[in-house]
């Protein structure tokens, strides 16, 4: 019996903004909304989009700006 594990749910967030990147919905340069909208959008707490960014941002997917944004 082999039991499939889940993904943790901010690896899903970013492989989803990862995907909107590629899809065109975020140009290159583009502010990407905030954590709280973010948050709101995919109904989980800021602390999980941080996390999901931070991931993306280790890739060099995205740029993360202290009190200015996601790029």
């Amino acid at each position: 019996m082999s039991e499939r594990v889940q993904a943790p749910i901010y690896s899903k967030i970013a492989l989803d903004v990862a995907n909107r990147i590629n899809n065109g919905e975020f140009n290159e340069g583009d502010r990407i909304h905030g954590r709280s909208t973010l948050a709101g959008e995919y109904n989980v707490s800021p602390e999980t989009i941080r996390r999901a960014m931070n991931l993306l941002e280790d890739m060099d997917v995205i740029t993360v700006t202290k009190g200015s944004g996601i790029y």
